[in-house]
């Protein structure tokens, strides 16, 4: 029973960052980077909810140092769920995660992750991804809690890129949505592969700070499962300021809804 709710947890947990990392974004980057909508220094703080309760803290955090592998420059982003005030089960399991982002590709090198339930290392893996001249994808994972080793390789699909959770959220906020059109994309997570839609809709007013916030509307869509209904599955708020932060993200799954809201003083 422990680790049917952890499992369901984790997958719950997969679909919920990667909806939050898929919409978190910052300004512009320094005149040596290509101009995207981030840069390297910024973080944002959410406080999270699952239905009425507050149930923990999210942060996503770009370091201020480019990385240089190779002679390659590398954005390092990091991302720490912590759950706190939930229930036992929320309490127990945290979530660190680390990527190594190429500044011009956008497209992950290395990705690590560390979850915690309590004291109790419960899944620590590293991904390394290799592309070829295709475009496909080949990754190796090293799972260190129960000293596996894992081997993917996915094929290039329609010009879908691939990518790790947070080289997702880099890649999408460069990205012009034309004609209201759907962005299809394809994440990893966990040697599983996510596939999913983003479908921007109008605008709106959001209050924060105690002022009114110009700003649009997404809607995430996923594939119907065991988490999901078919349809609508979330939506999220995002600034049409300078910035363009994520105010406000909601998914709605089978058990209730899970949503993140920016703290009033990022």
């Amino acid at each position: 029973m422990i680790r049917h709710s952890y499992l369901y947890i984790a997958h719950t947990s997969a679909r919920f960052i990667l909806a939050f990392l898929l919409l978190f974004s910052f300004s512009s980057l320094p005149a040596q980077s290509p101009k995207h909508p981030f840069k390297p220094g910024e973080k944002l703080n959410y406080t999270m909810h699952f239905g009425w309760f507050e149930v923990g803290e999210a942060e996503f955090y770009i370091d201020p140092e480019i990385q240089y592998i190779d002679g390659e420059a590398y954005y390092s982003v990091q991302g720490m769920i912590t759950p706190s005030s939930w229930g036992k089960i929320f309490k127990a399991i945290t979530g660190c995660f680390e990527s190594l982002i190429h500044v011009e590709t956008l497209r992950p090198l290395r990705s690590h992750r560390a979850m915690n339930s309590g004291k109790k290392v419960v899944d620590v893996r590293t991904d390394h991804f290799t592309y070829t001249d295709t475009d496909s994808l080949k990754i190796y994972t090293y799972v260190e809690d129960v000293d596996d080793h894992r081997y993917r390789y996915f094929e290039r699909k329609e010009n879908i890129p691939m990518r790790d959770f947070l080289s997702t959220f880099l890649y999408v906020r460069t990205v012009e949505f034309d004609n209201n059109e759907a962005l299809e994309m394809r994440s990893f997570y966990s040697n599983t592969l996510y596939e999913f839609r983003v479908i921007p809709g109008g605008s709106t007013d959001y209050s924060l700070k105690k002022r009114k916030i110009k700003s649009r509307e997404y809607r995430l869509e996923f594939p119907k499962n065991a988490y999901f209904k078919k349809g609508k599955n979330g939506n999220a708020i995002v600034s049409e300021e300078a910035d363009r932060k994520p105010l406000r993200i909601e998914i709605d799954m089978s058990l209730g809804s899970f949503y993140l809201k920016l703290d009033e003083k990022s």
